[in-house]
């Protein structure tokens, strides 16, 4: 069935398939779970295969991407809450024996993050806070490791792409279906957890701008995901659309933010680059995409009686009412004083932090509160070699990403590298979302010689793998 979805001959079934999971799912978690243990243990050899590396990569990205709907419809224990971290481990680990040449940059981080899962100055930290905060960052030194060894095609860069797509289709019929008539819904200045699902509006959030960028690139580059074009771009919108009504503003920037760097590094190329390689032009579709943005934005606003605008000026309630001062702090929700509070503890403890999770536990105003921002949470818990990390991820940018010469190849990697950046600065990286596509960024480029770069494999007018 795995080989089925991966080869992609029939697309209106694997998306009525994925469409029929979320449907599923609204009467019992066990659709879901099922067809989780039914790819993953028909397909777990992959994850050991020394000849085609890019399979074990596929199964990785396609079973750790229905983490959020495993999230929503409470499948712990039966699925750890954690899946998708334990996925990534677990799948990364077991690439490492199947690759060689492995990134010493990835070892250093690696190297940098353990030491601090060994000791807690809270005295309250538990093995599930150390998953929580750790294995996200683990995950992304190992797969830093493995994958930047790796060589893919666009072909297979295509196929990765939809493989991340498919669980977010069924993540967003769960939503649409069980989000009320918009009429029905309170709309305050407060995350929407009506219209995400019954669950946390900013992790949902997360996995919808991961949608909609990813079928906004699928849709510039020809790779169609449905076999009608205006369904690709239904979809987008449906993504894009759904994301604004959660309130939650991280995942729709971070989509915005990942759709600009796309078409930005595609407009760094040659005329003779984007002749070859059909490059869109990046004035052709900036117009439309700020034209189409506003439209869908007025929508929604228009839905949540003004609400919406409200939101993304940094109001609330408070802020209205005059007894809240409107500021930097008002504006991330209360980010920033968890990550100034982050940085004191850094200052008590430059060296080694406080230790994996025990940040939570020390600070003053907001003890006990998850940070949301990751460089303050590798800080004030790792230490100098948080900081160290931290440094390291723009290093791998330089040095894996950006020395791509391919212009597609290179724009794609550079728009998932970007938006797993950016995901940590307002989720962490409590979601798979960040090591996965940071991960999948360091992938190399391969040319195929069986496929024909300057005209099939950027064109699907078959809707078939190019």
């Amino acid at each position: 069935m795995f080989k089925s979805i991966l080869d992609y001959k029939t697309p209106t079934l694997v998306l009525i398939l994925h469409i029929a999971i979320g449907l599923g799912s609204l009467l019992t978690q066990w659709v879901s779970i099922m067809w989780f243990y039914f790819i993953l243990l028909t397909n777990f050899g992959y994850l050991m295969q020394k000849q085609k590396p890019f399979y074990a990569i596929a199964l990785i990205t396609y079973l750790a991407s229905f983490e959020i709907l495993f999230r929503m419809v409470y499948a712990t224990p039966i699925v750890p809450y954690e899946i998708g971290k334990y996925i990534l481990v677990g799948g990364f680990g077991l690439l490492l024996f199947s690759v060689s040449g492995r990134s010493p940059l990835g070892w250093v981080m690696l190297a940098c993050i353990l030491p601090g899962c060994f000791y807690d100055y809270s005295d309250e930290v538990s093995f599930a806070n150390i998953v929580f905060n750790a294995f996200g960052l683990i995950a992304l030194a190992l797969g830093i490791i493995s994958c930047s060894s790796i060589s893919i095609t666009l072909k297979e860069l295509k196929i990765l792409l939809r493989l991340l797509v498919f669980p977010l289709i069924s993540c967003l019929t769960y939503i649409y279906i069980r989000t009320p008539d918009y009429e029905d819904i309170s709309f305050d200045l407060g995350a929407n957890f009506e219209t995400s699902g019954g669950f946390g509006s900013n992790q949902v959030s997360t996995i919808l701008g991961l949608g909609c960028a990813i079928i906004f690139i699928l849709i510039i580059l020809k790779w169609q995901l449905t076999v009608v074009r205006g369904a690709d771009i239904g979809l987008f919108f449906l993504f894009g659309f759904q994301g604004l009504l959660t309130f939650s503003r991280g995942g729709v920037v971070g989509a915005v933010i990942a759709i600009v760097s796309f078409i930005y590094i595609i407009s760094l190329s040659s005329n003779y680059i984007k002749n070859k390689y059909r490059v869109p032009n990046f004035l052709n579709y900036l117009i439309p995409l700020i034209f189409l943005g506003f439209f869908a934005f007025d929508t929604a606003n228009d839905i949540t009686g003004g609400n919406l605008m409200l939101r993304y000026q940094g109001e609330t309630a408070g802020t209205l009412a005059g007894a809240k001062e409107k500021d930097l702090n008002a504006l991330t929700s209360n980010r920033l004083n968890i990550f100034r509070e982050d940085l004191e503890l850094w200052q008590e403890y430059p060296v080694t932090g406080v230790g994996v999770g025990a940040s939570r536990y020390m600070r003053n105003m907001t003890e006990d509160v998850v940070a949301h921002v990751e460089l303050s949470r590798m800080l004030s818990e790792h230490g100098i070699l948080g900081m160290l990390f931290f440094l390291l991820i723009i290093v791998v940018y330089f040095v894996y990403v950006n020395t791509t010469s391919q212009p597609v190849f290179k724009a794609i990697m550079t728009s998932l590298f970007v938006l797993a950046l950016y995901s940590t600065f307002h989720a962490a990286t409590r979601t798979y979302v960040t090591p996965l596509l940071m991960s999948i960024s360091v992938l190399r480029f391969k040319p195929d010689e069986s496929e024909s770069i300057t005209s099939d494999a950027l064109t699907d007018s078959n809707n078939k793998p190019a």
